[in-house]
């Protein structure tokens, strides 16, 4: 058998060999996209801030301050300082900071409840607060859904702080690069379209919980959404 025969030969793959070697090119491919498209996330977020002149409004911010009669005390600077770690924020497009709900049926607006930040164990185990300041917190143990113990660190003199609504001013702009974004755009593309999302995360271990609300085929009844006079029409025909 002449040299190039035999090199053909063993150049011919079954077909359960050349779908195993597809499968594993483009499961390498997604690991590559994957790896490319966190250096461009990382790239972008490095990119930093512009100032933005002039600032724009953008809404309204409600935040705690320090109560004016605190303010006025010997503690005024302990309390502000304590206030830089515990402060939140919330933002609503307007003044009134409600929030939706429903009550028999109807819909209802009520006032959007904000608290001062709370802790787990964790993080108040990593926080920099000063011996001082942690007298100032009360620990609590609550249950989690699964009937979980877990530690919670709350301040215990909220009192000292009130809310105050200031507008939402944008001073500073991120800064942009078209190829870096359109790259990530065309990898976050590809995915979707090809449907490789729940491929990429299951090769990188990630769990994925299907859950439909939809019945099974065999438990539909065929009756449902349907008017009477076609049932009707469809019993006699048959019977006809």
């Amino acid at each position: 058998m002449d040299t190039r025969d035999i090199t053909l030969c063993l150049r011919i793959q079954s077909a359960r060999k050349k779908k195993r070697l597809q499968k594993e090119a483009l499961e390498k491919k997604l690991i590559a996209l994957h790896k490319e498209q966190n250096r461009l996330r990382v790239q972008i977020r490095n990119l930093g801030y512009e100032p933005l002149i002039p600032p724009v409004q953008k809404g309204w911010k409600r935040i705690f301050v320090l109560r004016d009669d605190v303010r006025r005390s010997p503690r005024a600077l302990f309390y502000i300082d304590l206030l830089r770690k515990i402060n939140t924020a919330q933002y609503s497009d307007s003044k009134k900071f409600l929030v939706k709900r429903r009550k028999r049926g109807k819909k209802i607006y009520l006032n959007r409840e904000q608290r001062l930040r709370e802790f787990y164990e964790y993080e108040w185990k990593d926080s920099k607060f000063s011996e001082s300041e942690k007298i100032y917190f009360t620990e609590s143990v609550l249950m989690n859904r699964k009937g979980e113990p877990y530690k919670m660190y709350t301040f215990n003199e909220p009192w000292r702080y009130v809310l105050r609504i200031v507008p939402n001013m944008i001073t500073l702009l991120q800064v942009k690069d078209a190829i870096l974004e359109q790259r990530s755009d065309e990898i976050r593309n590809y995915l979707i379209k090809n449907n490789l999302e729940g491929k990429l995360g299951k090769l990188l271990g990630h769990r994925q919980n299907y859950w439909s609300n939809s019945p099974k085929a065999k438990y539909v009844n065929p009756l449902n959404n349907k008017p009477v006079y076609k049932i009707l029409d469809e019993y006699y025909e048959d019977r006809i």
